[in-house]
């Protein structure tokens, strides 16, 4: 993809983009990423139906991990998108039904009775068998909902807990399914993919070898691949973690039992299995588009040059913008070989302003300031007396400030709290330009 200016994106975006981005940035009415009604309504009128058929998809099966307290939510924006032009992919989650006239799998059904009795952690499981979604009340839902991520994952999260035992059974459920499949590419409900780029990433690898690729992560001596940022697997490694877990379920089950993530508990029966995790940050991502460390170096990678395949943490609204511009530039026969400088300069860069008021940019630094002063101004004035600082935020009293560029988020604190964004835009733009120069032998990890 040619390298563009940067003030002429701008324009290019608001031209294209569509009507769930317009939804997901309606925060901004004025200055950078300013639309309309008539561009909100030509956009949401302008759907993509006829798909682009991409080289290499037909080998790939797409698994999709979810569960009952959020498929009727976090599904129907995958069928209309990100599923639609998949030739083919399955959805598994610990209930089975129809969603939107799409089947969704039990992922359960095949673990031992013993767990399925007599583990706490199939509670939910055994309550959505007997009452389907009327086994818990909106108070629980929300109760689950709020339960925040610590060093062992969402404890208190039925959900969360039951999710750990899903991974397992479906290595050999993704077998039966499509056997003669090249590629098993895993995925969850809150994952966008860029189809493009993962299946000209895949095709570099060969086939006919075990490989597991994932966005690398430790917990005690295992090394595997993030959930959240999808991974895929050769068919030759899901058929030696087939075999080792046939013949070994006990011991897994057990392991699983008394683990708390199911990545990690898949990372290890491929580990015995004899496959190690191909490390592959930053082409897979456990962030979503609007808070991407771009900025980002790390394993002799720079972030800036390598193609997007994955986001984690992606709103219904956030994902289909993405599939969108994909199929209008597949359907425009334009490169949409996308890195994530070009993801940015997309949908991160035009929306980025002097000021914001309820929003939070994600700045991390904390900077002590002198009462009795405009805190925004001042806030400001420290992030301007730093060369590298790029943004700010103020929350009531604080102040902090970033060298980092992110979109950030909605402010949702308890009405009263007052926050407020700010981006140095000569800089910011200065930083793209600086940032711009990337090498072809830059953009995968391999």
């Amino acid at each position: 993809m040619s390298t563009l200016n940067v003030f002429s994106l701008r324009n290019l975006i608001r031209a294209t983009i569509i009507s769930s981005t317009l939804l997901l940035f309606s925060w901004y009415d004025h200055g950078r990423g300013s639309v309309s009604d008539t561009i909100m309504a030509k956009w949401s009128s302008k759907r993509h139906h006829k798909c682009i058929p991409i080289p290499g998809l037909e080998d790939i099966l797409v698994i999709l991990r979810t569960g009952a307290t959020e498929s009727l939510t976090k599904l129907p924006v995958h069928f209309r998108t990100t599923l639609k032009c998949m030739p083919h992919y399955v959805v598994y989650s610990d209930i089975e039904e129809s969603v939107d006239g799409h089947s969704v799998v039990d992922a359960l059904d095949t673990v031992s009775d013993v767990y399925q009795v007599n583990n706490s952690d199939f509670e939910l499981y055994n309550r959505l068998k007997k009452d389907d979604r009327a086994s818990y009340d909106l108070q629980e839902l929300q109760q689950w909902s709020s339960v925040q991520n610590s060093g062992a994952g969402m404890i208190n999260n039925p959900a969360w807990k039951l999710d750990k035992w899903k991974l397992l059974p479906l290595i050999e459920k993704a077998l039966q399914y499509r056997p003669d499949a090249n590629w098993y590419f895993f995925m969850e409900a809150d994952t966008a993919i860029l189809w493009l780029n993962l299946a000209e990433w895949l095709a570099k690898f060969d086939k006919t070898q075990p490989y597991y690729l994932g966005n690398q992560q430790q917990i005690g001596d295992v090394v595997f691949g993030h959930g959240g940022s999808g991974f895929a697997i050769s068919k030759p490694a899901m058929q030696a973690a087939a075999e080792k877990f046939r013949n070994n379920r006990d011991e897994y089950e057990e392991f699983t039992a008394n683990h708390w993530a199911g990545d990690c508990v898949l990372g290890k029966l491929l580990k015995d299995a004899g496959i190690s995790l191909t490390w592959t940050w930053p082409n897979l991502q456990n962030a979503p588009i609007s808070s991407v460390k771009y900025t980002a170096n790390g394993y002799s990678k720079r972030l800036w040059c390598h193609r997007a395949v994955s986001y984690h943490h992606m709103a219904p609204e956030e994902i289909e913008p993405v599939w969108q511009f994909e199929q209008q530039l597949l359907g425009r026969n334009e490169s949409c070989s996308l890195k994530y400088k070009d993801v940015f300069e997309r949908f991160v860069l035009p929306y980025l302003q002097p000021s914001k008021d309820d929003w939070d940019n994600l700045s991390a630094e904390h900077v002590d300031l002198q009462a009795g002063v405009d805190l925004f101004e001042a806030c400001k004035d420290e992030c301007m007396r730093r060369e590298e600082c790029l943004q700010f935020s103020v929350k009531e009293k604080s102040c902090h400030v970033s060298s980092d560029v992110k979109l950030g988020r909605p402010f949702q604190e308890p009405a009263g709290t007052i926050l407020q964004s700010g981006w140095i835009l000569d800089r910011i733009d200065a930083f793209v330009r600086d940032m711009e120069a990337c090498g072809g032998d830059q953009e995968w990890a391999l």
